[in-house]
């Protein structure tokens, strides 16, 4: 029989322990059934997760509907209690399945801000804000001098000071947002979870929100998850990204890396765009592994360790690949004859799609380049900017 946890909590360490980290997920199992009677089977929403994130980090959670992201975020805020596995924010346990810790969801004092943003319409800018402090346990709710004082400090950190006697239904979208996140951070939690909190603006409040939040996050140097299935928001925004599939990861790392990187095809195909072309290893020398693929050969940088007439797939963002409106006299190592198929101006770039054999290339070029239809062009690709991934591994 699980019990709830006292508020000081046990540590996965000794008491006398400083934590290591601000968030320990460890082996985290999330099943739901799927179905409405007693012999439907269960789906493994999360899947066997474990993660650390440090201090002042913003981590994002990152993939599609379905991977699991939102569940792993409500089993942290203890809107959902894991099958099994341990929590642990700051050195306080508030799951674990071995010890039956079970920490309610309003004894974390975590801070959340949800996709709808939740505010009350009823109440106007301050007493939103001020809700959370005032619904606080007997024991440890703040004075009303003290309340004031918080709620002024949590408007101003979002600019809506000048605002807090206004209904919060007479705000715009952008305020609303900064609204829900000003009365996360009234609680001043040691961890901030967001939910999706930029997918109900429009396209360019939600780019300039984008940068507000991250600058506050770092100003603050507030612990934050953050959820999305955007990868524009997670490249832009995160310290380290956790690409999430079937309820696991599929690899975690520094943006650039997991852009430039990626460690599987799923990687590869949900962030960006990229060109996967089959291959086969021909050898490998001091420049990296020369590949055989249909469009022609290449030669690719990789960390891998290969046999020669291993299967692998070729990665190569389309930014990566030049052309040029003139065919070579003949096809070498990272070079092709190709045409152009199809193209497609997207304001900052132009996108060409150009058929080399059986073996269509998607090309990101300048905007002043663009070539018709039919146009015979050369085909570049440097072995630094592609990567290969193991057939055997997808």
């Amino acid at each position: 029989m699980s019990v709830e946890a006292p508020l000081e909590g046990a540590t996965l360490s000794g008491a006398d322990d400083v934590p290591t980290a601000m968030l320990e997920i460890r082996s985290l199992c999330k099943s739901f059934t799927a179905g409405e009677n007693e012999a439907s089977s269960r789906v493994l929403a999360v899947d066997d997760l474990s993660l650390t994130i440090e201090a002042g980090e913003l981590f994002t959670l990152l993939g599609p509907s379905g991977c699991g992201k939102t569940t792993t975020l409500r089993c942290v805020a203890g809107l959902e209690y894991p099958d099994s596995g341990a929590i642990v924010v700051d050195g306080q346990t508030f799951f674990d399945s071995e010890t039956s810790v079970r920490l309610h969801a309003n004894r974390r004092g975590l801070g959340m801000v949800f996709q709808s943003y939740a505010i009350w319409p009823h109440m106007n800018v301050f007493e939103n804000v001020a809700f959370p402090l005032r619904v606080k346990p007997r024991a440890s709710r703040p004075g009303r001098a003290e309340v004031s004082s918080r709620v002024e400090r949590a408007l101003s950190v979002v600019q809506l000071e000048h605002l807090s006697g206004r209904q919060a239904t007479d705000l715009s979208g952008g305020q609303q947002q900064r609204l829900a996140l000003a009365r996360a951070l009234v609680m001043e939690p040691p961890l901030l979870l967001l939910d999706e909190p930029l997918s109900n603006l429009d396209a360019k409040l939600r780019e300039q929100m984008r940068f507000e939040l991250k600058r506050l996050q770092r100003e603050l140097n507030i612990t934050t998850i953050y959820v999305t299935h955007d990868q524009v928001e997670a490249l832009a925004m995160s310290d380290r990204i956790g690409v999430m599939n079937g309820g696991r990861f599929e690899q975690i790392g520094p943006p650039r890396e997991v852009y430039q990187r990626p460690a599987s095809k799923f990687v590869a195909d949900f962030i960006g765009t990229s060109n996967l072309i089959d291959g086969r290893v021909l050898g490998r020398d001091a420049d990296g592994y020369l590949v055989e693929t249909p469009a022609g050969r290449l030669q690719v940088n990789s960390d891998l360790t290969l046999p020669v007439g291993a299967e692998v797939i070729v990665a190569v963002r389309p930014e990566h690949v030049r052309i040029e409106p003139a065919p070579p006299e003949l096809d070498a190592v990272g070079r092709w004859s190709g045409v152009v198929r199809a193209r497609a101006f997207l304001g900052e770039a132009v996108d060409h799609v150009v058929e080399v054999g059986f073996v269509r290339l998607r090309v990101r070029s300048h905007p002043s380049q663009s070539l018709a239809d039919g146009t015979e062009v050369s085909v570049r690709i440097a072995n630094d900017c592609t990567w290969l991934i193991s057939a055997a591994s997808v």
